[in-house]
């Protein structure tokens, strides 16, 4: 009768203690997983939201900047005068809210170029635009245009800056 070593080199296959250290590490790398993939789905969500803020913030900007440069329509811009700046628009040139105060620039119903609003493009999403005038003198107006909102991370925003300046004649 020959016997058999338990671990001899020449057996084939695993043994239980192997197999079950393979499932075992097969497992937490599933967990790991199945842990982390809502974590960058809320991240791309962040991500995207910010690039659409980006781009509304921009938009905005520029349709601020076309209008400030109608010099009738300058001073209404820098003197922060809503009621007089949106009786001279034209129809497509809505770049407030027709709420809007001089306290609050808002610009969260004003159709985008896609006829979309922030708050149906971005979740509880708001624009406003902050005027600042510097001296008399430069004629020179600071224009900040910010695009907030709610997110799964928390409350996030995006400023962008611009510089109008009426030339004096």
């Amino acid at each position: 009768m020959r016997m058999t070593r338990l671990f001899s080199p020449h057996r084939r296959g695993f043994t239980l203690i192997e197999a079950l250290f393979g499932m075992f590490v097969l497992s937490l790398t599933g967990i790991v997983f199945a842990a982390l993939y809502p974590l960058g789905t809320r991240m791309t969500a962040t991500a995207r939201y910010r690039g659409q803020a980006i781009r509304i913030a921009r938009g905005e900007m520029e349709s601020l900047r076309h209008v400030a440069l109608d010099s009738g329509k300058f001073d209404y811009i820098r003197n922060k005068d809503v009621a007089s700046l949106k009786s001279k628009l034209d129809a497509n040139e809505a770049v407030v809210d027709s709420a809007a105060t001089t306290a609050s620039l808002t610009f969260t119903g004003v159709p985008l170029s896609n006829g979309d609003t922030i708050d149906k493009v971005i979740p509880n999403g708001v624009g406003t635009f902050t005027i600042t005038a510097d001296s008399p003198a430069t004629n020179r107006t600071i224009l900040k245009v910010t695009v907030s909102w709610k997110d799964p991370f928390g409350n996030r925003s995006v400023d962008v800056y611009g510089v109008v300046t009426k030339y004096m004649k």
